[in-house]
């Protein structure tokens, strides 16, 4: 698959998620392609001793929820994951 690097400039600080935003988002968040970003401002954040950024993922296993239902459709169509 074909890759191309980009940029762009952030106009507001905050820390932010990001995902890879292609279906189907669940079995990619499922596979950890999800993380944070922090953007700082134009004049730094304050020093402090240690710095921790925190984020919580989760799965639902069971079949009335959304994720579940959702992986189980796309494992049976994801060939590509045994090659």
């Amino acid at each position: 698959m074909p890759t191309a690097p980009f940029a762009s400039r952030p106009s507001i600080r905050g820390l932010y998620v990001y995902h890879c935003a292609v279906a189907p988002v669940a079995l990619h968040i499922a596979n950890g392609m999800y993380g944070m970003i922090l953007v700082k401002p134009e004049e730094g954040l304050a020093p402090v001793d240690r710095e921790f950024y925190v984020m919580q993922g989760e799965i639902y296993t069971e079949e009335s929820f959304v994720t579940a239902v959702l992986m189980s459709a796309s494992a049976s169509s994801t060939h590509w994951l045994t090659k």
